[in-house]
C-alpha cells in the first residue's frame, strides 16, 4: 500500500474537472500539492480552498503544451517546498474533433506536446530522485481510446495510445526500483474538457460515448488504485467493453464506428 499522507504531489491540469477533484482527493489523504495548469487565477482559488495558509498547497501556472518548460517547473516546485516531488499525476490533456484533412497540423503538434511529450518529460525529470529514494509514483490519466481509435479523434486517440504504451514500457523498466507506474483509464466524464473541444468537421457533430461517471467518485477510485499500487486500472463499463471487443471482436467495433 502507498501512503499519500505528507507526500508532495504535482498534479497537472488541476484547474478544473478531474484534475481539480484529484487535487481535492489527494489533499483529503493528507498530501501536499503543487497545482499546475494554464489558468493561474483559477489555480490560486483552488489552492486557497485546499489550504488557506498557502503552505502545503501552491499553484504553479504553466502551459505544458510547451514541454520544454517542464525542467523549470519542477525546479520551481522543489524550491518552493524545499523537497523533491514524491508523486506526479499527469492529467492535463486537450482534444479536438474532425476529419484528419481538416485539422490544422499545428493543433496536432500542440496536442501531442501536452498529452504525451509533457508527461514523458515530467517522468524523465523526476525519476532520478524517485529512484534514488527508492519510492515514488507516476500516475498517468489515460483513455479508453488508447486501445481503439475513434473516428474524428485520430490525433487524441493516437496520443493516448502512445501514452499507454510508454507507461507499459516504463512500468517494466521500473521493476525493483520502488517507483510505481499507475496508468488509470477513468471512462466517460462530464467536465469542461468535453465542452472545450474544437470541432473542425464541416459535416459531423461532436459526439461522446457512454454515460458520464461522477468525477468526485472517479477521483476517489483513482486515488485508491494508486494507494493499492494497481498498475493499469480501468474504470467504466464502456472502457472495459471496448478493451475486450478490441481483442475478441474487432470487426464489431469497425461496424459500430465506421462512417457510413
Amino acid at each position: 500500500m502507498y501512503d499519500y499522507n505528507g507526500k508532495l504531489i504535482l498534479v497537472t491540469g488541476a484547474s478544473a474537472g478531474l484534475g481539480a477533484e484529484l487535487a481535492r482527493a489527494y489533499r483529503g489523504a493528507g498530501a501536499k500539492l503543487a497545482l499546475v495548469a494554464r489558468r493561474g487565477e483559477v489555480l490560486e482559488k483552488l489552492a486557497k480552498e485546499l489550504d488557506d495558509a498557502g503552505q502545503d498547497v501552491r499553484s504553479f501556472p504553466c502551459d505544458l503544451s510547451q514541454p520544454e518548460k517542464v525542467p523549470e517547473l519542477v525546479q520551481q516546485v522543489v524550491s518552493a517546498f524545499g523537497r523533491d516531488i514524491d508523486v506526479v499525476v499527469h492529467n492535463a490533456a486537450m482534444s479536438f474533433y474532425g476529419e484528419v484533412e481538416l485539422t490544422p497540423f499545428e493543433e496536432v503538434r500542440k496536442l501531442f506536446d501536452l498529452n504525451f511529450h509533457a508527461g514523458v518529460h515530467l517522468a524523465s525529470t523526476v525519476l532520478g530522485s524517485m529512484k534514488k529514494r527508492g519510492s515514488g509514483q507516476i500516475v498517468w490519466i489515460g483513455s479508453g481510446v488508447s486501445y481503439r481509435g475513434m473516428p474524428f479523434s485520430a490525433a487524441y486517440s493516437s496520443s493516448k495510445a502512445a501514452a499507454r504504451v510508454f507507461c507499459e514500457a516504463l512500468r517494466n523498466e521500473l521493476g525493483g526500483t520502488g517507483v510505481d507506474l499507475i496508468h488509470a483509464i477513468p471512462g466517460a466524464l462530464k467536465t469542461e474538457f468535453n465542452a472545450s473541444q474544437k470541432n473542425y468537421s464541416q459535416t459531423h457533430d461532436l459526439k461522446t460515448t457512454g454515460a458520464p461517471a461522477d468525477i468526485t467518485d472517479m477521483a476517489a477510485r483513482i486515488l485508491e488504485a494508486g494507494r493499492r499500487q494497481r498498475s493499469f486500472p480501468i474504470f467504466g463499463r464502456n472502457a472495459w467493453l471496448g478493451l475486450h471487443l478490441t481483442y475478441w471482436a474487432p470487426w464489431l467495433l469497425d461496424r459500430l464506428f465506421r462512417v457510413k
